[in-house]
């Protein structure tokens, strides 16, 4: 767009009196200032409007640029909100963050409990270990995981985190 134009660009309707009839017209206006963009201005919003839209991408291009601003306004929400970072890397698109994997200790009572760390398989007992990891981001999954190790726990996220990315359609907004 040229400078000398207004970034927002606003429709305004307008009311014309022609003998007791009242014929209403629309205009643009900068969408700041509220002055009425001359017809030189208008035909050129037009122009770029209209060769925008006449590209063969222009509806996979408009997809992508609402993908990408509510995957912007999710990850922002993530990054201020819950332990977890989600960064851009130097060709713009995001890198897989790490995540805390909490540790669950077992209670110690008289029932035997045990379950299989989702990764690698490997039994995990109240009788033989400590605890596990609970791998868990409730808005990316709301599955609860279990890994009997941080590396477990690592893979899990990452396998978890690339199956939404894909289900979501966001590929390529992301560094896999």
């Amino acid at each position: 767009m040229d400078n000398n134009l207004p970034t927002i660009i606003r429709v305004v309707t307008i009311e014309e009196n022609i003998d007791g009839e009242i014929k209403e017209y629309k205009c643009l206006a900068d969408g700041s200032t509220g002055r009425y963009l001359s017809r030189e201005e208008a035909l050129q919003v037009f122009g770029e409007i209209k060769e925008y839209y006449s590209k063969s991408n222009y509806i996979e291009t408009n997809d992508d640029l609402e993908k990408k601003e509510s995957l912007d306004y999710f990850l922002a929400a993530m990054n201020g909100s819950y332990d977890i970072n989600f960064k851009k890397n130097l060709n713009g698109k995001y890198d897989i963050p790490k995540i805390k994997h909490i540790f669950k200790t077992f209670k110690p009572n008289k029932r035997k409990w045990s379950c299989k760390c989702e990764w690698c398989g490997q039994k995990i007992s109240n009788t033989e270990d400590e605890g596990y990891y609970r791998v868990h981001q409730q808005q990316i999954s709301w599955e609860f995981e279990k890994a009997c190790s941080v590396e477990c726990g690592d893979l899990i996220w990452k396998e978890t985190i690339k199956n939404w990315i894909k289900s979501e359609g966001y590929t390529k907004f992301f560094n896999l």
